[in-house]
């Protein structure tokens, strides 16, 4: 195992043929990790040598990006620009999500243990627009909530048309 990943850090680019050409010796255990070395090197040898502290400040920058649309709780809070919440039920929260994304409000739903609701975080200074998204959110709710369903809807139908379907047949002749 050895003397492959020495001959892959020597060749490089051509390590791949190297695990090919070593394979016929290897147990599947051992060509999985000289899989594993050789995509390993290939990263290393495409990546530009970098100095620790680079690297570092690479990541920290990374860190500190402002997510947008919806995040965790975590990444939420770091961005110091204070947390408002609201409740959202279980069944909800896909619609919420959909609506908040549309508004551009900067959100995280977090599941409460034990309940079947959703506490969703925002930005303070997202408070007028996840109002107007709310807004909307509640309207729709309402209208699904007036408009039956489509069970509802076939049990009214059903006694009409079997009515319809007995006066439409034709008399059996006696």
């Amino acid at each position: 195992m050895q003397e492959i990943e020495e001959e892959i850090a020597r060749e490089g680019k051509n390590s791949v043929v190297v695990v090919i050409r070593g394979a016929a010796r290897l147990t599947p255990k051992a060509l999985k990790l000289a899989i594993k070395a050789a995509m390993g090197a290939l990263k290393l040898a495409a990546l530009p040598i970098k100095a620790p502290g680079a690297i570092k400040k690479e990541l920290d920058a990374y860190k500190n990006v402002d997510h947008h649309g919806k995040q965790t709780v975590k990444q939420l809070a770091r961005q110091n620009k204070g947390l408002q919440s609201i409740e959202v039920n279980d069944k909800n929260i896909g619609d919420f999500n959909r609506v908040a994304r549309k508004y551009g409000v900067d959100f995280a739903p977090y599941k409460v243990k034990g309940e079947r609701t959703y506490m969703v975080f925002f930005k303070g200074q997202d408070a007028d627009a996840l109002t107007a998204a709310f807004k909307e959110y509640t309207s729709k709710e309402a209208r699904k909530a007036s408009r039956p369903s489509l069970r509802q809807k076939l049990a009214q139908l059903k006694p009409r048309s079997a009515a319809h379907e007995r006066s439409s047949r034709p008399e059996p002749v006696r």
